[in-house]
């Protein structure tokens, strides 16, 4: 229950953690990256759940649960972001890319 409460609040912050790993050159003790992770919380979203009969939907245009305009938006910046950070690291080609994301419809 504790590690269920954990992960709930880490999904709720917005965080991202990039683990560097090296590989230290013995005789040129020069680092190199070899790989890394991005792990951040989704953008804004309409409510998983109605509390109320009576709801005004004028709020959000998707269905229940999907990015709303801004939560979009911050996704596709977030990317750009991600693009410019680590430029010097992919050359381009998406085999080296892999995106995982949990199974609920987005």
């Amino acid at each position: 229950m504790r590690l269920e409460r954990l992960c709930r609040h880490m999904l709720y912050e917005e965080f991202r953690i990039i683990f560097l790993l090296r590989k230290q050159r013995e005789k040129a003790k020069i680092s190199q990256l070899l790989s890394f992770s991005d792990l951040h919380r989704h953008g804004d979203r309409t409510p998983i759940g109605l509390y109320a009969k009576n709801v005004d939907r004028s709020f959000w245009y998707d269905s229940i649960g999907e990015l709303t305009i801004s939560g979009k938006l911050r996704m596709f910046n977030l990317g750009k972001y991600l693009r410019t950070r680590h430029a010097n690291f992919l050359t381009g080609n998406p085999r080296e890319v892999k995106i995982r994301s949990s199974m609920v419809p987005r």
